[in-house]
Parts: structure tokens; sequence; C-alpha cells
């Protein structure tokens, strides 16, 4: 369900390599580069740990850091920009952009955001496989209620130490290419991944706890317009495609004080189109222009669904209530149509 983007990348390489041609041999550089040496002294909580606020946007590497670089190469048929800040970091964010006057305008980046949520969590759950969070008890264990108030503490300290951080990284690229006297041709994509984890809070029983789910989701978007416009008439024609992917659609933890399971449904693969025309005709003679504008959409999601309990021990019901393949539909298969 991702959008496939070969044959734009076919159309830009060919008409950059085409408008770089006459830059490249007689260009001029300028620009700056900011460096340093860091080194940081953080002061540690009580317990000698440093708190996770220190990074939680953006790691501090010790040693020589090249902070920012901006660079501007000049040519007889244009001029290039390129930045970059952060370089090496976590958080490093890189650019690249062209422009050719009246004839092509191209821009591309790259950006990462981390979240450091936690260093020190400690859990009571192993991540095993991609969605499963087993409780890491023994049998004895899982009954709390021989455990006082003073006893509980020996047993959390007893947990799995995990990080719980998770990474947005970000590309993008925008074209525009002017084809002919008052035609121009615009092609774009980006892709979000999200990787990592996060913390969810998921009730079990009278106890409720933070799960560090697992991350692993992308997003990729893409679009194409054309658009003509002369004395007498003005075309636009446009697509967008929007495709979600989620690896992990249902998170299971197991329950620390009974042998049964809970989960949660995450956000399912779905995938939207849009085309979108507008048309003008004008009329000098009569100082009066007519505009008609029309789209349509669609948006599918088909997502298996969930049981109605993952607790098989549940009694009462002429089935197996935590079999998905007795719930009255299999798979959700939603769609929707705009006009």
């Amino acid at each position: 369900m991702r959008p496939s983007r070969r044959a734009a990348v076919l159309v830009i390489a060919g008409v950059v390599m085409s408008a770089l041609h006459d830059s490249v041999l007689h260009a001029a550089v300028s620009g700056e580069v900011t460096a340093g040496y860091q080194q940081t002294d953080v002061t540690t909580a009580a317990d000698g740990k440093v708190s996770e606020r220190f990074e939680r946007y953006g790691e501090h590497p010790e040693g020589v850091v090249l902070e920012d670089v901006d660079l501007l190469v000049t040519g007889e048929g244009g001029h290039a920009s390129i930045t970059a800040s952060r370089v090496g970091s976590n958080d490093a964010a890189y650019g690249f952009s062209y422009l050719a006057p009246d004839k092509l305008r191209l821009t591309i980046g790259l950006k990462q955001t981390p979240h450091l949520y936690s260093n020190d969590a400690r859990s009571l759950h192993a991540l095993v496989g991609d969605d499963h969070m087993q409780v890491n008890l023994s049998s004895a264990q899982r009954d709390w209620s021989v455990y006082s108030s003073t006893e509980l503490p020996a047993l959390l300290e007893r947990a799995l130490p995990v990080r719980v951080d998770s990474r947005l990284t970000q590309a993008e690229l925008d074209l525009e290419y002017k084809y002919m006297a008052g035609g121009t041709f615009y092609v774009g994509a980006s892709q979000q991944q999200l990787k990592g984890r996060s913390p969810l809070s998921m009730a079990f029983t009278s106890a409720s706890t933070e799960l560090a789910i697992p991350l692993d989701e992308v997003t990729d978007q893409a679009y194409a317009q054309i658009d003509f416009a002369s004395e007498f008439a003005a075309y636009s024609l446009r697509y967008d495609v929007s495709a979600f992917g989620n690896k992990i659609e249902e998170v299971r933890g197991d329950n620390p004080r009974e042998v049964e399971t809970g989960s949660i449904s995450r956000a399912p693969d779905n995938i939207a189109h849009q085309g979108t025309m507008l048309t003008t005709f004008k009329m000098p003679a009569f100082g009066l222009s007519l505009s008609a504008e029309g789209s349509y959409g669609v948006m599918q999601q088909n997502r298996p669904l969930s049981p109605y309990s993952r607790n098989s021990l549940a009694s009462g019901a002429p089935f197996d209530v935590s079999d998905s393949s007795n719930v009255a539909m299999y798979d959700a298969q939603n769609r929707m149509d705009t006009l």
C-alpha cells in the first residue's frame, strides 16, 4: 500500500541533470561552517542517574561537533544551497535546494526528531516478537495480594531495565519545472518513519501500568500537478496519494496479576487518493471569466478486526470469545468516497 515513486525519480533526475549542466563548470562557492568542541557536565539525581530531560529532544555529543553548515554554490544557470545542522547527531537536519530562474526549483530535506521518555525505566514486561509484552514474573509472584506496601518496591526493583525512546525521520522532495511558456509541472514526495518505544497506559483488573510498547510506522505521501495558462484559459490537474503503514497493529500485554492477556489496537494501515481539476475560461471582451472545479477522493482501510476478548478463560458465551474468527465481521472493509 505504499505509493511507487520510481517514475517520479526518473523524471526528476532528467530535469535536474539538464538544469545543472550549465552551472557546474563555472561555479562559485560561499557560505559559513560553524564547528566547535563540546564537553558537558550534568548534575545527576540523588541516585546517581542522569535525568532523561537533559537529552529529551536531542543528544549532546562530547568532543568536536559540526553545528551548522550553510553553503551557496552559484553558477551561470542558477544557484544551489546546501544546509546542515547538528551533523551526526540523532536530531540532525540536512537540506539541499537548487534554483534556475524561470526554469526549475528543487528542494530536498531530511530531518530527525528524537524523543527520550526515560533512560532508566523498569518494566515487569519484556517484548517478545513484535507485539507481545510478556510478563517477567513467576506464577507465585503474580499474586500481588501477598505483598505489602513495603515489599512491592522490592518486587519492582527486580523488574527489567528498559530505555523508552522513539525517533521520527522525515524526508521530503519538491520539484517545480516550467516545461513551456505558461506551463508548470510540480511533483513531490515525502516519507515519515516513526520507530522505537513509547509509554502506553493499560489497565489490568484493579491495577494499571505503563507498557513500553514498540513503534514501527511509515507514512508515504506524493503528489503531481500540471498547470497551463494562456490569454483565454487556464487549467490545473492534480493528484495526491497518502499511505500509512503500521507494522504493529495490535499490542498484547500479559496481566501481572492473572494468567490472562489484554490487548489494544493501534492505528491501522490506510490509503487515500485525491484527484482535483480546475478550469478557467476568460472572456476579456465581456470582462468575465468562468471557472469550474471538481475533485474525487477515495479512502480505504481494511485491517482484520480484534476478537471480543483476549481472555481465553472468559465464560458465558456459546463460542470462544478470544478467537477472532468468531466476530461478526472478519475485517473492517472501510471505504469512503468523496465527490
